[in-house]
């Protein structure tokens, strides 16, 4: 049976969600999603997804995590799928960004 993730109920980044962007946040075919944009000139977007107690349970059974794009006969765009929780902050900002991780404060100017 298929079970969907759903996006997490709350901040991408503790503390930074005054930067946060909400794609679809009026699209009924869609569920609103709270997104952290780059600066950057990569453009990079990330989103947080929170499994349920079930879909935990079955992810350390063994399930897989399938990851579906609707491209609409585009090119598919480089994607990167991590685990992660609050006190990792930190770390995607510093890590998982090195280039652009900076860029979620605007320069100066």
């Amino acid at each position: 049976m298929i079970d969907y993730l759903q996006p997490k109920d709350g901040a991408v980044l503790p503390g930074e969600e005054r930067r946060e962007k909400i794609y679809a946040e009026d699209q009924l075919a869609y569920k609103p999603l709270r997104t952290l944009k780059s600066l950057g000139a990569d453009g990079a977007v990330l989103s947080r997804w929170s499994p349920t107690e079930e879909q935990r349970k079955a992810i350390a059974e063994g399930k897989d995590i399938f990851l579906e794009l609707l491209t609409f006969n585009r090119l598919l765009q480089p994607i990167l799928m991590f685990i992660a929780g609050d006190e990792d902050t930190a770390e995607v900002k510093d890590h998982l960004w090195p280039l652009t991780h900076q860029s979620f404060e605007r320069p100066a100017g």
